[in-house]
């Protein structure tokens, strides 16, 4: 029996048309998708090249996203009514031209641009939900050099109904991951604003940790050699870094703006209460001379003046005591004698007393719960599977190797590795940023000295930090951007 060739060609391209129904449904992104399109689309009309343009309301224009033998980075865009693929977007026709030289809406800007020779074209419309032309895929110069036949229009048309829903579907996942960014940028400044000592934190943290990332990704020496960092990768270290600190939200103001030792406005009481007491004083002063009569001339004026300089003194004393890590020699012994006068309590010397920072043991807790908030509040959200580990970065971007961290106290082998990177940056930005009125920013070369103390103690990756100082990860951009873009296209 002779074997039905034509019988063979059509069976060979419903399966290849089966094959692409399955591969467009495991697309990821729209560019993924549409790179996929052209391949496959080229393959089963055996054409040198595809096109596809996608259609934008927004201008009435074409553009083309992606075309198979072009550079990526590439965009073509014009007017959706001009060239063939204007025709048919315009027409919704599916157009089939022998030699497209020899027809005038051909534009040869493209092939001027491209350095590409069209000859034969075969384009049909994208029509997606509602009937509307989102696209037009548009095929070019058979392999045989042969013109396009019928039977290559029909395959395109099928072609065509399947990429329009993968379109659509990666256009609606695109959106979705819009929302998702949006989100996540707007939370990240809400963070930052609620608290403007510590405004850009979140995103420097975020920038460094990239950029040492990216360092650990090309790093060709051991052990980081074989450690490579995927977009999907990269995209969940940057959604850690924005919200690693996203449970401050639940601190108290006070603790988390407090600025000295004292809560806003304990200076001024304190204050108010000395000059109150000597006052006080000064008064009695002055009754017991209108009731005793005076010694000596002038000395009434030489006592309140006294008395005065003793209340600024006293006053000066506390300013100095409430800076943060503000001390002076026999300072916890003058502040006792004060409590015992009833001047301060005993919450404001405890208070005073702080030698480190500004915060009380209490407040320190407070403050550190942060971690443990971000961690709950994260894990509620129903992250896709590539982003699945965000919550347990910024979970464990406090933790030390040596279990010295919080808020676990957990050892290496269980710290995420990109908590371990988000660590290194985390440090280095509390060391040197200037935005916080508590302490000075300290140079760099102190900041790396500080590093390098931790990492010979065990408590940070030794590697991670001589690569953060060798890769000159602290050199941030100054918007603030934090996208992948700053990575090469195989990240």
């Amino acid at each position: 029996m002779p074997l039905d060739l034509s019988r063979t060609i059509q069976d060979k391209r419903l399966h290849a048309m089966i094959e692409m129904g399955r591969s467009l449904t495991g697309a990821g992104c729209l560019d993924d998708c549409l790179a996929m399109i052209v391949d496959l689309t080229s393959q089963m009309l055996s054409s040198d090249r595809s096109s596809i343009f996608l259609y934008d309301p927004s201008t009435n224009e074409l553009v083309s996203r992606i075309a198979k033998g072009l550079d990526q980075s590439q965009e073509i865009r014009f007017p959706a009514t001009k060239g063939l693929a204007g025709f048919v977007a315009t027409t919704r026709e599916t157009l089939n031209v022998p030699d497209a030289y020899e027809d005038e809406r051909f534009n040869r800007q493209t092939d001027k641009v491209t350095g590409y020779r069209t000859r034969s074209v075969l384009a049909a419309p994208l029509i997606g939900r509602g009937d509307k032309v989102i696209g037009v895929i548009q095929v070019l110069n058979r392999d045989d050099g042969a013109s396009f036949d019928a039977k290559d229009e029909h395959l395109l048309k099928g072609i065509c109904g399947q990429c329009a829903v993968a379109v659509e579907n990666a256009r609606m996942i695109e959106e979705i991951d819009a929302l998702l960014e949006a989100f996540i940028e707007a939370s990240s400044q809400a963070i930052d604003q609620r608290d403007p000592a510590t405004a850009g934190h979140s995103r420097r943290v975020t920038q460094m940790s990239l950029n040492l990332a990216r360092a650990v990704h090309y790093c060709e020496t051991p052990p980081y050699r074989a450690v490579q960092y995927t977009r999907s990768r990269i995209r969940q270290l940057r959604y850690a870094g924005l919200l690693h600190d996203f449970g401050k939200i639940g601190v108290r103001e006070a603790v988390l703006c407090k600025v000295d030792k004292l809560h806003p406005r304990g200076f001024e009481l304190v204050s108010e209460r000395l000059r109150l007491f000597f006052e006080k004083q000064k008064n009695a002063l002055l009754l017991r001379k209108l009731k005793d009569g005076e010694a000596r001339p002038g000395e009434t004026e030489t006592q309140l003046a006294e008395l005065s300089e003793q209340c600024e003194e006293t006053v000066d004393f506390i300013r100095t005591m409430n800076a943060s890590g503000g001390m002076v020699d026999g300072g916890p012994d003058r502040l006792d004698s004060l409590q015992s006068q009833a001047l301060l309590n005993g919450e404001e010397v405890q208070a005073l007393n702080i030698r480190r920072g500004n915060l009380t043991d209490e407040e320190w807790g407070e403050m550190r719960s942060h971690v443990t908030k971000s961690y709950q509040v994260l894990k509620k959200i129903p992250w896709p599977e590539d982003l699945g580990d965000v919550p347990e970065i910024a979970h464990g971007h406090h933790e030390k190797l040596n279990g010295s961290g919080y808020p676990q106290g957990i050892g290496s082998d269980e710290i995420h590795f990109d908590s371990k990177i988000m660590c290194v940056a985390d440090i280095y930005d509390a060391l040197t940023c200037s935005d916080r009125p508590y302490k000075k920013a300290m140079p760099h070369e102190r900041a790396m000295s500080i590093l390098r103390e931790e990492a010979d103690r065990g408590a940070l990756v030794p590697e991670l930090v001589e690569l953060f100082e060798k890769a000159e990860c602290n050199n941030i951009t100054g918007t603030g951007d934090t996208t992948i873009s700053i990575f090469n296209d195989e990240i």
